[in-house]
Protein backbone atom coordinates (compact mmCIF):
# COMPACT_ATOMS: atom_id res chain seq x y z
CA UNK A 1 0.00 0.00 0.00
CA UNK A 2 1.33 3.18 -0.54
CA UNK A 3 0.05 6.62 1.79
CA UNK A 4 1.07 9.86 -0.14
CA UNK A 5 1.05 12.68 2.56
CA UNK A 6 0.17 16.26 1.51
CA UNK A 7 1.23 18.74 4.04
CA UNK A 8 -1.04 22.04 4.10
CA UNK A 9 -0.82 22.33 0.21
CA UNK A 10 -3.48 19.84 -1.08
CA UNK A 11 -2.08 19.74 -4.25
CA UNK A 12 1.82 18.95 -3.15
CA UNK A 13 3.05 15.25 -2.04
CA UNK A 14 5.33 13.85 0.25
CA UNK A 15 6.45 10.50 2.23
CA UNK A 16 4.75 10.30 5.64
CA UNK A 17 7.60 10.78 8.05
CA UNK A 18 8.39 10.04 11.83
CA UNK A 19 6.66 7.67 14.24
CA UNK A 20 2.77 7.35 12.63
CA UNK A 21 -0.05 6.36 14.67
CA UNK A 22 -1.46 3.03 14.01
CA UNK A 23 -5.39 3.58 13.91
CA UNK A 24 -7.55 0.71 13.49
CA UNK A 25 -10.63 1.61 10.54
CA UNK A 26 -13.63 -0.30 11.31
CA UNK A 27 -16.99 -0.85 11.49
CA UNK A 28 -19.05 -0.78 14.81
CA UNK A 29 -21.01 -3.97 15.77
CA UNK A 30 -24.95 -4.03 14.69
CA UNK A 31 -26.55 -5.48 17.63
CA UNK A 32 -28.98 -7.70 16.10
CA UNK A 33 -27.47 -7.91 13.28
CA UNK A 34 -24.19 -9.97 12.60
CA UNK A 35 -22.12 -8.10 9.72
CA UNK A 36 -20.53 -10.71 7.07
CA UNK A 37 -19.15 -8.21 4.72
CA UNK A 38 -18.19 -4.26 5.46
CA UNK A 39 -16.89 -2.64 1.98
CA UNK A 40 -15.97 0.92 1.82
CA UNK A 41 -13.74 2.58 -1.06
CA UNK A 42 -11.71 5.09 1.15
CA UNK A 43 -9.66 7.34 -1.11
CA UNK A 44 -8.98 10.08 1.53
CA UNK A 45 -8.31 11.04 4.96
CA UNK A 46 -7.52 14.61 6.16
CA UNK A 47 -6.32 15.88 9.49
CA UNK A 48 -7.34 19.61 10.43
CA UNK A 49 -4.96 20.69 13.11
CA UNK A 50 -3.56 24.37 14.66
CA UNK A 51 -0.46 23.23 12.12
CA UNK A 52 -2.57 22.92 9.38
CA UNK A 53 -4.43 20.50 7.16
CA UNK A 54 -2.44 17.10 6.32
CA UNK A 55 -3.96 14.33 3.62
CA UNK A 56 -3.55 10.83 2.91
CA UNK A 57 -4.56 9.83 -0.52
CA UNK A 58 -5.62 6.55 -1.00
CA UNK A 59 -7.25 4.22 -2.50
CA UNK A 60 -7.08 2.15 0.90
CA UNK A 61 -7.96 -1.40 1.82
CA UNK A 62 -11.57 -1.65 2.36
CA UNK A 63 -12.69 -4.42 4.54
CA UNK A 64 -13.68 -2.15 7.45
CA UNK A 65 -15.51 -5.21 9.25
CA UNK A 66 -12.04 -7.03 10.27
CA UNK A 67 -10.96 -2.96 10.07
CA UNK A 68 -8.16 -1.40 8.17
CA UNK A 69 -4.74 -0.36 9.37
CA UNK A 70 -4.09 3.68 9.00
CA UNK A 71 -0.93 5.33 9.89
CA UNK A 72 -1.54 8.82 10.14
CA UNK A 73 0.56 10.95 11.28
CA UNK A 74 1.64 12.32 14.89
CA UNK A 75 0.05 15.71 15.90
CA UNK A 76 -2.45 17.84 17.40
CA UNK A 77 -5.23 17.38 15.51
CA UNK A 78 -8.40 18.87 16.07
CA UNK A 79 -10.73 17.08 13.42
CA UNK A 80 -10.17 13.69 11.18
CA UNK A 81 -12.66 13.25 8.11
CA UNK A 82 -12.85 10.23 5.76
CA UNK A 83 -14.06 10.63 2.20
CA UNK A 84 -15.40 7.60 0.10
CA UNK A 85 -15.58 7.32 -3.48
CA UNK A 86 -18.63 4.94 -3.71
CA UNK A 87 -21.14 4.03 -1.36
CA UNK A 88 -20.86 2.12 2.21
CA UNK A 89 -21.56 -1.56 1.69
CA UNK A 90 -22.50 -4.00 4.34
CA UNK A 91 -23.93 -7.47 4.27
CA UNK A 92 -25.44 -9.46 7.24
CA UNK A 93 -27.93 -11.45 9.07
CA UNK A 94 -30.65 -11.14 11.83
CA UNK A 95 -32.52 -13.77 11.31
CA UNK A 96 -33.16 -12.69 7.77
CA UNK A 97 -30.36 -10.93 5.05
CA UNK A 98 -29.80 -7.37 5.69
CA UNK A 99 -28.01 -6.22 2.30
CA UNK A 100 -27.03 -2.14 2.76
CA UNK A 101 -26.00 0.01 0.28
CA UNK A 102 -25.17 3.75 2.34
CA UNK A 103 -24.20 6.57 0.41
CA UNK A 104 -22.14 8.30 3.03
CA UNK A 105 -19.48 10.75 1.12
CA UNK A 106 -17.39 11.80 4.53
CA UNK A 107 -17.49 10.74 7.92
CA UNK A 108 -16.17 13.15 10.46
CA UNK A 109 -14.95 13.55 14.05
CA UNK A 110 -13.95 16.62 15.61
CA UNK A 111 -11.48 16.67 19.05
CA UNK A 112 -11.33 19.12 21.91
CA UNK A 113 -9.85 16.66 24.77
CA UNK A 114 -5.95 17.36 23.31
CA UNK A 115 -3.87 15.53 20.88
CA UNK A 116 -5.90 13.58 18.87
CA UNK A 117 -2.47 11.87 17.66
CA UNK A 118 -0.41 10.70 20.32
CA UNK A 119 1.85 7.73 19.07
CA UNK A 120 -0.92 5.16 21.08
CA UNK A 121 -2.79 3.31 18.94
CA UNK A 122 -6.47 4.04 18.26
CA UNK A 123 -9.75 3.04 16.82
CA UNK A 124 -11.79 4.86 14.18
CA UNK A 125 -15.32 3.32 14.60
CA UNK A 126 -17.94 4.03 11.87
CA UNK A 127 -21.32 4.26 13.78
CA UNK A 128 -21.97 2.95 17.41
CA UNK A 129 -22.10 -0.68 19.26
CA UNK A 130 -25.61 -1.63 18.27
CA UNK A 131 -26.67 0.69 15.15
CA UNK A 132 -28.35 -1.88 13.75
CA UNK A 133 -30.80 -2.86 16.43
CA UNK A 134 -34.14 -3.52 15.50
CA UNK A 135 -35.45 -1.44 18.16
CA UNK A 136 -32.94 1.62 16.35
CA UNK A 137 -33.86 1.09 12.90
CA UNK A 138 -37.55 0.37 12.68
CA UNK A 139 -37.41 -3.19 11.22
CA UNK A 140 -38.75 -6.88 12.15
CA UNK A 141 -35.95 -9.41 12.36
CA UNK A 142 -36.10 -12.59 10.45
CA UNK A 143 -37.21 -10.60 7.25
CA UNK A 144 -34.73 -10.11 4.69
CA UNK A 145 -33.44 -6.04 4.83
CA UNK A 146 -32.64 -3.99 1.77
CA UNK A 147 -31.51 -0.52 2.34
CA UNK A 148 -30.74 1.71 -1.02
CA UNK A 149 -29.79 5.03 -1.07
CA UNK A 150 -33.71 6.16 -2.68
CA UNK A 151 -35.08 3.41 0.50
CA UNK A 152 -37.04 4.69 3.29
CA UNK A 153 -34.60 3.98 5.70
CA UNK A 154 -31.54 5.23 4.76
CA UNK A 155 -31.33 8.50 5.95
CA UNK A 156 -31.89 6.99 9.42
CA UNK A 157 -28.94 4.50 8.98
CA UNK A 158 -26.33 7.34 7.22
CA UNK A 159 -26.89 9.43 10.16
CA UNK A 160 -25.75 6.53 12.48
CA UNK A 161 -22.91 5.93 10.90
CA UNK A 162 -22.07 10.41 10.09
CA UNK A 163 -23.49 10.95 13.81
CA UNK A 164 -22.32 8.01 16.00
CA UNK A 165 -18.82 7.40 14.48
CA UNK A 166 -15.72 8.50 16.53
CA UNK A 167 -12.17 8.03 17.23
CA UNK A 168 -11.42 5.51 20.78
CA UNK A 169 -7.64 5.57 22.34
CA UNK A 170 -6.67 1.60 22.02
CA UNK A 171 -4.22 1.75 25.08
CA UNK A 172 -3.63 -2.19 24.39
CA UNK A 173 -3.24 -2.08 20.95
CA UNK A 174 -6.17 -5.26 20.47
CA UNK A 175 -8.02 -3.37 18.36
CA UNK A 176 -11.07 -2.82 20.73
CA UNK A 177 -11.60 0.82 21.24
CA UNK A 178 -10.88 2.31 25.27
CA UNK A 179 -14.46 3.53 25.86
Amino acid sequence: MILLLVACDPTGSGTSIGNPNRTLLRVAPGGDVELTSAELDLIRVVLDGPEGQQILEGPFATDVLEGVELDLPTGEWTSLTLTAGAPFALLGDAGGSVDLTLDVPEVGVQVDRGPLLDGQPHVFELASPGWLDASVVGWDLGVDQVVTPDGPLHARLAEAITAGSALWPDADGDGEPDR
